[in-house]
């Protein structure tokens, strides 16, 4: 899994809060946490890229433990990919209104792949694109479900131009 989140360019619209990927479907589902080791994630303006699993050779930031075989590897349980039916962005909710570190996304694209869909043009790609900026916190809610989306939609072809070219053909 690739993930591309790119946190909006506004006066405190990063956090210090965890942020996860859910993927949900008729074979069951379950989350991913991204933040990473030795890298202050989800600031102000950011676009960071975070793998989960194999990496086929993209060689962005691995999420925390997501290495294969470590705890936030996508294949230690295996879900089928044409069983995904939803894929959500969520921040994690803490205390009280005032005791919220809340966070202001812009977009969010997710490339689900596994040994079956290379080429990666039979991977399934995810999408959220908030142009004007999705506050998530205790009083704007944390969490917000992803479309299926086509590679024509903005943002999508900057984020595929960014993997490996070679993985496409």
């Amino acid at each position: 899994m690739v993930v591309d989140l790119v946190t909006f360019d506004s006066e405190d619209a990063g956090t210090d809060d965890e942020i996860y990927i859910g993927l949900w479907g008729t074979a069951g589902g379950r989350e991913f946490p991204l933040s990473s080791k030795n890298h202050n994630d989800f600031e102000r303006g950011a676009d960071d890229l975070y793998v989960l699993g194999v990496d086929p050779g993209f060689g962005f930031r691995r999420s925390e433990r997501a290495a294969p075989g470590e705890a936030n590897d996508p294949a230690l349980v295996p879900i089928d990919l044409d069983s995904i039916q939803y894929v959500y962005v969520r921040k994690q909710a803490y205390g009280q209104q005032q005791d919220d570190n809340a966070w202001r996304l812009q977009r969010v694209i997710v490339l689900l792949y596994d040994a079956a869909t290379f080429p990666l043009p039979r991977s399934r790609l995810f999408f959220l694109d908030a142009e004007k900026g999705m506050w998530f916190g205790n009083e704007h809610g944390h969490q917000a479900w992803l479309s299926e989306s086509r590679i024509s939609r903005r943002g999508v072809h900057s984020f595929l131009n960014r993997l490996d070219a070679k993985a496409f053909t």
